[in-house]
């Protein structure tokens, strides 16, 4: 791994593109190599790379971050630290839906259970182009975009204004009854993060679910905690 390191700086397109790759590989589901990663002082290259003009070599990159910090708070915050979350930010508005894919897959798992991420993830603008690709045609970049927005309000309340004033309620509304069964269970769950002690925002979704026919009741048939979150508590 510490030879990975300094490949991720040689000249070579090619060889760094593929040594993020090989990275992205050992980091999943491995603690122990996701901390030698860390040490190695890959990380502070693979945020360089995400600018890359290859493609490839930044989706490799997004996805070697992502996996680094996978349930991994101590890399979590180095990755933040090392102002990886404004160059992902701008890949949520690349045209390729892979990049797309990597990049909200990244803050997904940034965001998660760290609450340091999860307000720069929103002081850094992703939160509007997040809400936009909940219309994304691409199931992975949905559930992904859906994942991402529901460990960002988790218990933050800064995050669930901005995610309200994105205009994302109406989307997410919609998506319960899509016929899709992960993305009806992701959209239940976030905006059940969402209205996590916010009256305000509990009216305001029950106002869209009842203006859409036929929601309430497939909200009750199908999510049946949200429903008496919304309704009955």
């Amino acid at each position: 791994i510490p030879q990975f390191a300094i490949l991720l700086e040689s000249g070579d397109v090619t060889v760094k593109k593929n040594v993020a790759l090989a990275i992205s590989n050992l980091a999943h589901n491995n603690l122990e190599n996701q901390n030698a990663v860390s040490k190695s002082g890959a990380i502070v290259h693979l945020v360089t790379l995400i600018g890359s003009d290859d493609v490839e070599t930044k989706q490799y990159a997004a996805w070697a971050l992502a996996n680094i910090a996978y349930n991994n708070k101590e890399n979590q915050n180095t990755i933040r630290e090392l102002g990886a979350i404004p160059r992902l930010t701008p890949l949520l508005e690349s045209e390729d839906i892979i990049t797309k894919g990597k990049a909200t897959g990244a803050l997904h798992i940034l965001a998660y259970n760290n609450l340091e991420n999860q307000n720069a993830i929103r002081e850094s603008g992703a939160i509007t182009h997040l809400v936009s690709l909940l219309e994304s045609e691409d199931l992975g970049v949905k559930l992904s975009t859906i994942g991402a927005l529901f460990d960002l309000a988790r218990n933050n309340q800064d995050n669930q204004n901005a995610i309200r004033q994105a205009g994302a309620f109406p989307n997410l509304v919609n998506l319960l009854t899509s016929d899709e069964i992960r993305t009806r269970e992701c959209a239940a769950t976030a905006i059940l993060n969402l209205a996590h002690e916010s009256t305000e925002i509990k009216k305001e979704i029950i106002a869209i679910i009842n203006s859409i026919e036929g929601s309430k009741k497939a909200t009750q048939e199908n999510h049946p905690d949200l429903y008496n979150t919304l309704f009955i508590e």
